[in-house]
């Protein structure tokens, strides 16, 4: 009998060293989610002459952990445009560590067309037995300030009365409206460069912003054009549009009969209404 019970003991006490081992194991493995970064909370400020991230860390492991932390700026095409690297000391909780990368992706309107491409690339390496953290997140996702701008205007404009253009700024990839852009315009007649009409407002909740231009009387029926600024933080974007000015008046023409006959005095008379007259 016991030399049948042996095999199935022996089984059974490989079974228990191989599960004593694979608890030791899973006890040893530093867990993921106890150290990393926040991806949802870091955050990109766009400026003239740099790149400013707050990578947002998050420490669950019960203590400071020493570690070392980069952040890497990658253009559309995966080159790298600047990089910083820093050894730092995570307290436990939420933290955030701040990286000036110099190098700028509003510099000029090309490159600000291509931000919504551009990623950051992170790595948090720990020097004790917390798990490493890497990974890439897109510039577009992290920055608050970033917009893109439409106009939306008449047609046509009439000269002394109330021309309204329609403003909306929005994420360029989410489509999330922008709220708290600083958004300008000039009116320019075409007729006399130095006669322009400004307006300014600010993007509410939903994206949008109304400039209001009133014109003043005494201008020729003609081009002229609207420009428009919008800007948060240091990032600018501009809209431009043509606009057709009319002036208001109606000219009424009649003869002194329908009908002519070879020879005859055609009699014309013209009456011109001015509306502002």
């Amino acid at each position: 009998m016991l030399r049948r019970l042996a095999p199935v003991l022996l089984g059974l006490f490989v079974c228990l060293l191989a599960a004593q081992h694979f608890d030791t194991a899973a006890d040893a493995a530093p867990d993921p989610a106890a150290f990393r970064v926040d991806e949802s909370a870091t955050r990109a400020t766009l400026r003239r002459d740099s790149t400013d991230v707050s990578l947002a860390l998050v420490n669950r492991v019960g203590h400071t952990v020493a570690a070392r932390v980069s952040v890497e700026l990658l253009d559309a095409d995966g080159t790298s445009l600047a990089r910083a690297e820093r050894e730092a000391e995570v307290t436990s909780g939420a933290s955030a560590l701040a990286f000036t990368l110099p190098a700028s992706v509003i510099a000029d309107e090309k490159a600000r067309e291509r931000v919504p491409w551009y990623r950051v690339s992170y790595s948090v390496a720990p020097a004790s037995d917390a798990a490493a953290s890497a990974g890439i997140v897109s510039l577009s996702e992290i920055t608050p300030d970033l917009f893109e701008l439409s106009v939306l205007t008449p047609e046509y404009a009439f000269e002394g009365q109330r021309f309204r253009a329609r403003v909306r700024a929005a994420n360029p990839v989410s489509k999330r409206p922008a709220k708290g852009v600083a958004v300008s315009g000039t009116f320019s007649f075409g007729d006399d460069e130095k006669t322009v009409v400004r307006a300014a407002a600010t993007t509410d909740a939903d994206g949008l912003a109304t400039l209001d231009f009133d014109l003043p009387r005494g201008h020729v029926a003609g081009d002229a054009s609207l420009e428009v600024t919008a800007r948060r933080g240091d990032f600018e974007q501009t809209a431009s549009d043509d606009v057709n000015v009319y002036h208001l008046a109606d000219i009424l023409v009649g003869t002194d009969k329908p009908l002519y006959q070879p020879g005859q005095t055609l009699h014309v008379r013209a009456l011109f209404v001015d509306a502002f007259a």
